[in-house]
């Protein structure tokens, strides 16, 4: 179970720094310059997706204890990986609209009908 919680936890944080740093840096790549930045999720995320590494940290650490207090009960487990499943899918998604978001550039400024 050790070896489990390791990689699901590897790939929460992985998904994370994905939010906050490849987000941002599409979201900066596609905005046209001089335009300014909106409130979108790809901005939410760059500028606080350092918060959603709480997620990851708080189930590894909720995972070690109850690995520690369980060790004879197997069948305490399955929620402990089926509830880092459901985070990981939620920071998936999050990564995917956020990936959306950066990628859809709305233009906002006044344009001179040449």
């Amino acid at each position: 179970m050790q070896f489990l919680i390791n990689h699901l936890a590897a790939f929460q944080f992985a998904v994370v720094f994905y939010c906050t740093l490849v987000v941002g840096t599409i979201q900066k790549l596609v905005r046209v310059a001089g335009t300014p930045a909106e409130q979108t999720l790809a901005n939410l995320l760059h500028s606080y997706g350092f918060l959603l590494l709480l997620l990851p940290a708080a189930w590894q650490i909720w995972a070690r204890i109850s690995e520690h207090r369980s060790r004879i009960e197997a069948a305490k487990e399955k929620p402990v990986v089926a509830f880092g499943l459901i985070i990981l899918g939620i920071l998936v998604c999050l990564a995917i609209f956020g990936t959306v978001s950066a990628l859809s550039v709305r233009h906002t400024g006044m344009h001179s009908p040449d």
